[in-house]
């Protein structure tokens, strides 16, 4: 981390070198606003992997990297086949990443599950980067058409694992809960020897010293479980622990990870639907696992981000996007100082804004600075103006005063000094002719 921390020192909140002007496009455009990505740390060649996600406008289906020499976003473009071919990964959110043990060059992954432009999906994605090669591998059908699951991985035996549990079909409520082998690529399943078995819906499982809890999950009534829950294997049953939330009440959709002992639970909903700002903890190792709360000061917690641990920092963790009062695509380096229960947070890439994708626009240099206007991406067709700043690095949109152009795109525009001369260009309606200043 000593490394990053001086490219951090140098550079501001973001990178403003030779290397973003001979490629713009490539670098100085970050991923769209969004939340429930998915987002992994390499260990080696010091970048985030991140896919996916939704908007409130769509669900997205692009892949990205965060490279940390000079805090630039790159898009990783990847042979797509065509929508029925087992090469077409589309939109989804909320899907699992993990590494593959035999990977020597961390350039491949799995992934699993999510939801996608139809619901929850339960394949898994064979993920070659160093190769730009992805495909299907498997759907299992003994999970195929399950909604609202938990789900997590761990590394057992040299073995990368992934354990499904909970939800429900169309017909019946899940209860096993499962393990999918990723080297073999097999699932068994375990049932519940309890009596009546616990019907669960969404909530959060996770590994932890090879052992899988349960937190906080719905009944079919969509009221939190306040407890966790231990599997045992032998008894194939859970087993409520000892747990005490104190004077908290148990949240809806937070995120959770893992920091030495500790169980960390980030956020979520309130019975309002209300992002609760707060981050709880619990030593896992103690009897009975209290909760207590972290101390973020002015920090303000999102409504599904994406966190990752970090490699090096062994109590940091990055966090990506997430909902506050709008989407965000600003990332930070974030640490818990175990002792004091102290929460620091380092913005690597501040909430960015910039144009929406198009084709057909006009670029002019004004100064230091690219006027954009106009274009079309397929049949939606823009009228807004923005700035780049080259020497800030940062795309400012303007209030247009006067008579403003309406939408077009395909139109000839010219500059001199500091004006821009708009001229033509059509919509869907047609051509247009007028001039504008």
């Amino acid at each position: 981390m000593v490394t990053l921390w001086i490219i951090l020192s140098s550079l501001g909140a973001y990178a403003t070198t030779s290397r973003y002007l001979e490629s713009m496009t490539t670098n100085w455009t970050p991923p769209s606003k969004r939340k429930g990505s998915s987002i992994y740390e390499f260990t080696v060649g010091g970048s985030i992997l991140m896919f996916g996600g939704v908007s409130f406008e769509k669900k997205f289906n692009d892949f990205w990297l965060l490279r940390f020499y000079d805090l630039s976003w790159e898009r990783i473009e990847l042979p797509y086949g065509n929508i029925m071919s087992s090469l077409y990964l589309g939109p989804r959110s909320e899907a699992l990443i993990l590494p593959t043990p035999d990977d020597v060059g961390e350039q491949i992954f799995y992934m699993f599950g999510g939801k996608d432009e139809f619901g929850y999906t339960t394949d898994i994605w064979f993920l070659n980067f160093g190769q730009r090669y992805f495909e299907k591998k498997k759907d299992f059908n003994e999970i195929k058409g399950l909604a609202e699951y938990s789900s997590c991985s761990n590394y057992e035996n040299s073995v990368s694992v992934i354990y499904v549990y909970g939800g429900r079909t169309i017909s019946n409520f899940s209860t096993v809960l499962w393990r999918i082998d990723l080297k073999n690529m097999n699932i068994q399943g375990f049932p519940q020897n309890e009596s009546p078995e616990r019907k669960v819906l969404n909530g959060k499982i996770f590994a932890y010293n090879n052992e899988i809890y349960s937190l906080w999950t719905n009944n079919e009534i969509d009221k939190i479980d306040p407890n966790i829950y231990k599997y045992n294997f032998t008894s194939l049953s859970w087993i409520k622990l000892n747990s005490s939330l104190q004077k908290f009440s148990p949240s809806y959709q937070p995120e959770i990870f893992i920091l030495g002992d500790f169980l960390f639970v980030y956020g979520g909903l309130n019975s309002k639907k209300q992002i609760m700002n707060r981050i709880l903890r619990a030593n896992l190792t103690s009897n009975p696992i209290i909760f207590e709360q972290v101390n973020i000061q002015d920090y303000e917690v999102k409504f599904k981000p994406s966190i990752t641990n970090d490699f090096e920092e062994k109590n940091g963790f990055w966090i990506f996007g997430g909902t506050a009062k709008d989407n965000t695509n600003r990332i930070d380096f974030a640490t818990i100082d175990i002792d004091s229960n102290n929460f620091t947070v380092n913005n690597i890439i501040t909430d960015l804004e910039y144009p929406q994708e198009r084709v057909f626009n006009t670029l002019h240099l004004i100064d230091s600075k690219i006027a954009m206007f106009g274009g079309n991406n397929e049949k939606t067709y823009f009228n807004d103006f923005w700035l780049f700043d080259t020497i800030a690095g940062n795309w400012t949109a303007l209030d247009g005063k006067g008579k403003i152009p309406s939408i077009r795109t395909t139109h000839a525009a010219g500059s001199e000094g500091d004006t821009l001369i708009i001229w033509g260009g059509e919509d869907v309606q047609g051509d247009k002719k007028a001039i504008f200043l």
